[in-house]
């Protein structure tokens, strides 16, 4: 049906991608500063987000651009359920005075909430990326176990 001819145009199309494509594996760690950077003030002044936008989107560019393992935003969020307990026993203890409202320790649940959404899509995204995220590679080798179990007792 349709032909594209291996012309001039083409080429200098090819060439223009390979020299892009280098200019951003040598300059990754400039670009990725400047993407996040412009995604802070994108959330603060076009989009008006509150402190978590503020925060999050950027924290999200960065864990996308470097590649960021996906361990690290949940051990924030673990990190931050345990100082939700520990908040939370100190308040209740009498013999302490602590004045810790309920809202703060709810507002510090919502980023535990945030930290787990973004380390759980990353994890899907890493999954994806090496493809090894299929149950059916489980279930052949529980069925290649089952086999050679089963010939183990015939013999």
């Amino acid at each position: 049906m349709f032909k594209i001819k291996n012309n001039k145009f083409i080429q200098s199309l090819k060439k223009m991608f390979q020299a892009m494509n280098t200019f951003i594996k040598h300059y990754k760690d400039i670009i990725g500063a400047i993407l996040v950077v412009i995604t802070f003030l994108l959330t603060i002044f076009i989009f008006h987000f509150g402190a978590y936008g503020i925060i999050l989107w950027p924290f999200i560019v960065a864990l996308f651009w470097w590649n960021i393992d996906s361990r690290l935003p949940i051990g924030f969020a673990l990190a931050l359920l345990i100082l939700i307990m520990i908040l939370s026993a100190i308040k209740q203890a009498s013999f302490i005075n602590a004045n810790i409202q309920d809202s703060f320790l709810e507002s510090i649940a919502v980023w535990v909430y945030f930290f787990l959404v973004i380390g759980v899509f990353k994890q899907i995204v890493e999954c994806k990326m090496e493809g090894g995220c299929s149950d059916e590679d489980d279930n052949e080798e529980e069925a290649s176990k089952k086999q050679k179990h089963e010939k183990k007792k015939v013999k």
